[in-house]
């Protein structure tokens, strides 16, 4: 049976990784029912990084350490999200690039607009009355790799219309 919850252990120890940030301080924890216990706080994300001790009169002076800090924790999320979302946006931004020089440059995506065109009949087919001058993806599955059915050809108004922009 201690074979089994030391898998278990381990499963659980891989699935929430401990802290391994180098800047840690003592400090007390109050919990609700009014015992101060001694941890381990991790400054960079708040986490405990150890057991955490019941003080029962051990002769430390708690008013020489510093309480427990919660928002560190908070504070550390809201960061990790703040550099997750420049990620996204960068790698946003360079796929966008990306994109732009494919369409402007690209024979094979020259090929492909030719066809669009000439099987839509150089007609919009979103209004069906004004010339068609750009070829909307209707999704981007196949981006690089487009297959016919998922382009459409537009004029530039319905393409402004298409991408919100009007």
């Amino acid at each position: 049976m201690t074979h089994h919850v030391d898998r278990i252990g381990d499963v659980l120890g891989n699935a929430f990784p401990q802290c391994q940030h180098p800047d840690t301080e003592v400090r007390y924890k109050t919990f609700s029912n009014g015992t101060k216990h001694l941890c381990t706080q991790c400054l960079i994300c708040g986490e405990k990084t150890d057991g955490s001790r019941w003080l029962p009169g051990a002769g430390i002076d708690l008013a020489a350490l510093k309480p427990f800090d919660e928002s560190l924790g908070q504070q550390y999320r809201v960061a990790i999200e703040r550099r997750r979302i420049a990620s996204l946006a960068s790698e946003r931004r360079r796929r966008h690039e990306e994109y732009e020089e494919y369409i402007r440059n690209s024979p094979d995506w020259q090929a492909i607009r030719t066809k669009v065109m000439r099987r839509d009949d150089y007609l919009c087919q979103a209004c069906m009355e004004a010339a068609a001058s750009d070829v909307h993806h209707r999704n981007y599955t196949h981006l690089f790799d487009e297959v016919l059915y998922d382009l459409v050809a537009v004029c530039r108004s319905c393409h402004a219309k298409i991408h919100g922009k009007l």
